[in-house]
């Protein structure tokens, strides 16, 4: 989105196994005759799979970009959280 060639390491790529892929969701429906309705029906489906706990939001943790390390291991020992790392020094999450 930057207008910049994205860099992605070829070994994460071979050794883990790593499969990057573009996904444009509201050029898709830029496209479409109808586009800004079917976008309306879509997030109502997937808001009502959330509410009939089919779908459940993935547990999040937060922390400051200077514990980088320890995020990653905490991305390697759980595959059901999410590290989200923050420029704040403090663990905040928006």
């Amino acid at each position: 989105m930057a207008r910049q060639p994205l860099v992605i390491p070829p070994g994460a790529l071979i050794f883990n196994n790593i499969t990057v892929k573009g996904f444009w969701l509201t050029g898709g429906y830029a496209q479409m005759e109808h586009g800004c309705k079917a976008k309306e029906l879509l997030v109502d489906r997937v808001v009502a799979l959330f509410r009939q706990k089919v779908l459940k939001p993935a547990r999040v943790e937060c922390m400051p970009l200077s514990e980088w390390r320890r995020g990653l291991e905490m991305y390697r020992a759980s595959n059901t959280t999410k590290v989200l790392l923050t420029n704040y020094e403090e663990d905040v999450c928006l």
